[in-house]
């Protein structure tokens, strides 16, 4: 697999997610309406766009350049996405 600087640049999204409280405690109507979603901050290195999500990742290890491998990989759904800032500027070259 050949690294493609181009498509490694670095996002930042601004997207929904679920929520659920972590307990599995039973709880009353207040606490039942009162469960929202949040908004998170989610920044990274993209690494694929398809039809439904983005894919991005805090980290790649670039050791083997036929075999790259990618840390902190998070998949986020485009229904979920509020805003997204791209760098438009692939990685310094420093970072190879």
């Amino acid at each position: 697999m050949e690294y493609e600087k181009a498509k490694n640049k670095v996002v930042v999204i601004e997207w929904i997610d679920s929520v659920e409280y972590v307990d599995a405690d039973w709880k009353d109507e207040d606490d039942a309406h009162s469960l929202r979603p949040v908004n998170i901050k989610s920044a990274g290195i993209l690494v694929k766009e398809e039809k439904t999500h983005v894919t991005i990742a805090s980290s790649i290890d670039q050791s083997d350049p036929e075999n790259l491998k990618y840390g902190g990989l998070l998949a986020i759904p485009y229904y979920s996405i509020i805003k997204r800032s791209d760098s438009g500027q692939p990685l310094s070259e420093d970072f190879y």
